[in-house]
């Protein structure tokens, strides 16, 4: 289910919601204003967040969460490796 101007949502039962927000996985979830979440049961929430690795989750503005199962949470927050967790400004 995609909902907002050029929300793309692939996968099954993905859900992209917000301007530019995309899902690329099964059970994927986007939601944001450019956020992105691109592997299988995958979650980003917030603008610009973007969730890459197998079942990783980035809350908040401008979060990554690259790595397998990893966690980005707050402003900024990057969490590359597999079982990271980084939190970045609250």
């Amino acid at each position: 289910m995609a909902i907002g101007c050029r929300a793309i949502s692939n996968g099954n039962n993905s859900v992209a919601i917000g301007v530019d927000a995309q899902t690329q996985g099964g059970g994927a979830v986007a939601m944001g204003q450019g956020s992105a979440a691109t592997a299988q049961n995958s979650t980003a929430v917030g603008n610009f967040a973007a969730a890459s690795g197998l079942r990783a989750s980035a809350f908040g503005t401008n979060t990554v969460a690259s790595g397998l199962d990893s966690l980005a949470q707050g402003s900024f927050a990057a969490a590359g490796a597999q079982n990271a967790v980084a939190l970045g400004f609250q």
